[in-house]
């Protein structure tokens, strides 16, 4: 069975607006799964840090958006929310962590919790929907393009590029999700399907509630608790129950003996239960188990999708991109086209988003003028679906991206500022050295034209930057596979007909469409103006060289290999500090205040080129990066 006919099923619970149309996940675009990946090492959880948001939330640096339209950036949904919330929850205990320490391995960063746009108090970039009762948890554009760091205070960069670490994130979930949900059925289904059930019997908040709403609010609280604090092993006879009982037919006397055995497991379990009347935990248990049942068909629902999506990833050989990088387009060419096996090895940096205005193509190899073609690849990548006709995989005729929401979100990063330095104001006569250095090194290539415009990249051999080149030579690429579906296309002319057909399908209007929608292979990577420098490190395209200065010296001095601090900034050579050890992280998941070891030799990794500037003396090096400090 397909992908698509696979999520038929679930689109009943948690696409309405798709009907029962076969489906892509197309949550699966990112990511392809390791193969006997380790799973990071337990952390010790404090039952009292149970929390999603993190009472550290950062403050932001001034960004140009309000409260309100930062809420909207971190949090506006677009479509993408594809997995329950209760898997990440159980998940995280299974690992022994806490919601707020799972978050952080990846690199996610908590935002304040109980506000309308984000009711969960999940991480900045995580979005929610509810649809037919079910809390879906999928990813925003703020996910990648906000970071973090410390002055005295954490702080948040909004627009810059974040370290979320989305392939791992997925290299872990899904292969958990596949052992533990679908092919053998255990505690932990259990404990997932229980979850659902238990939240889909809660009210919406901030509505006016009858009693026996209130009291089915208190008692989801209070067994959510049960399952990891006052009786798990009553918890777990419920739902085990629970599963029986939704196992049997319906109004059948055996699901009446599995739901009277359920009752009694759910009062040694909550003393809320304890109280309600025969008739009201009878009718209570009854939703449940519905409840269950639908929770358990959309689990289902991802049985013939991770197969193909963890064959996929055996794909990978070499690079890996981690922390705030990604290779989408390879692994989405490979996942949409049975049996490509594309190298997944050109992973690119997050970019900064401020500076767009100057900008009138798009990625760093500057490929595309179309916005909203971008943005709706961007939203199907972590997650919104497309509707296929069956046995067709090049048609699209109906997608879950929502429109509205990435016209809004484009409206935001619009107004988004450069960040300015948030430490102590270089000497202003060495910025003022340093402005004619700039002048001298940098601005024919990183200042905008009279138009407003950054110029398009020279032909001019002295001016080709020579940095690693695979990203590009990529697109330019055909394969026989993929040419099977898409006969005489290079790989940029199949994304730009794909996108097109999710344009096409997603019902906007002319006044949204893209105006003369422009796709290309140039060769050569944009010129991309160098406002907020200071808060895009690392560098390059690819995050190859950890610091400014690193920028600074010729190719063979700056570091073959490197492990960053997050939670230091080393003010003095513009970047991250780097670990003198790596602590045998390898790429293995890691704390949210550290990077993985950079392998500068791996294909894709490559820190060569980019040598303006590294002849100059010492002393204007150092003002060069005074200036670059408060650009």
């Amino acid at each position: 069975m397909s992908i698509s006919r696979s999520l038929s099923r679930a689109l009943r619970f948690v696409a309405p607006q798709l009907g029962t149309l076969p489906v892509l996940l197309g949550s699966l675009l990112w990511v392809g799964c390791r193969e006997n990946e380790a799973i990071a090492k337990k952390t010790h959880a404090s039952a009292a840090d149970s929390t999603t948001a993190n009472a550290a939330a950062p403050t932001p640096l001034p960004t140009g958006l309000n409260e309100d339209e930062l809420q909207k950036f971190y949090h506006l949904s677009e479509g993408s929310e594809f997995v329950p919330y209760c898997v990440l929850k159980v998940f995280a205990k299974e690992r022994g962590q806490t919601l707020a320490q799972f978050f952080d391995t990846y690199h996610l960063i908590p935002d304040k919790q109980g506000d309308e746009h984000n009711p969960l108090g999940l991480p900045i970039g995580l979005t929610l929907s509810k649809e037919k009762s079910f809390e879906l948890i999928g990813f925003t554009c703020a996910a990648c393009h906000v970071g973090r760091i410390t002055t005295d205070v954490p702080h948040t960069i909004v627009g810059a590029p974040g370290n979320f670490n989305i392939r791992q994130f997925y290299d872990d979930l899904l292969p958990w999700m596949d052992d533990n949900l679908i092919k053998t059925p255990t505690s932990a289904r259990r404990k997932v399907l229980g979850c659902m059930a238990l939240d889909m019997l809660k009210g919406p908040k901030g509505t006016k509630k009858s009693a026996e709403e209130s009291d089915d609010d208190s008692l989801t609280e209070e067994m959510h608790a049960a399952n990891g604090a006052r009786d798990a092993r009553a918890s777990a006879e419920l739902y085990q129950h629970l599963e029986a009982a939704a196992e049997k037919p319906d109004n059948s006397a055996a699901a009446a003996a599995e739901l009277d055995k359920a009752s009694a497991s759910a009062a040694g379990a909550s003393r809320k239960f304890k109280l309600f009347s025969r008739e009201r935990r009878r009718a209570t248990l009854e939703r449940w188990r519905t409840r269950y049942q639908k929770a358990k068909s959309l689990i289902l629902a991802y049985k013939d999708s991770l197969p193909n999506t963890l064959a996929v990833g055996k794909i990978e050989k070499t690079t890996l991109p981690g922390p705030g990088r990604v290779d989408a387009f390879m692994t989405a060419f490979n996942l949409m086209n049975p049996g490509a096996k594309l190298n997944m090895d050109s992973p690119v940096a997050f970019p900064p988003l401020w500076g767009l205005d100057h900008v009138s193509w798009l990625h760093y190899d500057g490929n595309t003028t179309a916005k909203l073609q971008r943005n709706m690849g961007q939203a199907v990548g972590v997650g919104a679906l497309l509707g296929h006709p069956d046995g067709d995989p090049i048609k699209i005729i109906a997608t879950s991206v929502n429109i509205e929401s990435l016209g809004q979100l484009e409206k935001l990063v619009g107004k988004i500022q450069p960040p300015r330095w948030p430490f102590e104001r270089p000497d202003s006569e060495l910025v003022a050295h340093g402005a004619k250095v700039y002048r001298e090194e940098c601005a024919r290539c990183h200042e905008p034209l009279p138009s407003g415009f950054m110029p398009e990249p020279s032909s001019d051999p002295k001016d080709a930057p020579n940095t690693d080149s695979l990203r590009l030579s990529n697109f330019e690429r055909t394969d026989p596979i993929i040419a099977k579906n898409w006969p005489d296309k290079t790989l940029i002319e199949v994304l730009a007909a794909t996108l097109a057909a999710v344009e096409n399908a997603s019902g906007a209007s002319a006044a949204q469409r893209d105006q003369d929608p422009r796709w290309r292979a140039p060769g050569r990577y944009a010129y991309r103006p160098l406002s907020g420098v200071w808060a895009s490190a690392p560098y390059l395209h690819n995050n190859s060289v950890p610091t400014l200065a690193d920028l600074l010296k010729p190719s063979d001095e700056r570091p073959k290999q490197f492990t960053l601090d997050y939670a230091h900034y080393d003010r003095e050579d513009v970047g991250f500090e780097q670990l003198a050890e790596p602590g045998g992280l390898g790429s293995k998941p890691c704390a949210g205040a550290q990077s993985e070891r950079f392998d500068t030799t791996l294909a894709g990794n490559g820190n060569r080129g980019h040598e303006f500037g590294t002849l100059l003396s010492a002393e204007d090096k150092q003002a060069l990066l005074a200036y670059l400090k408060q650009l």
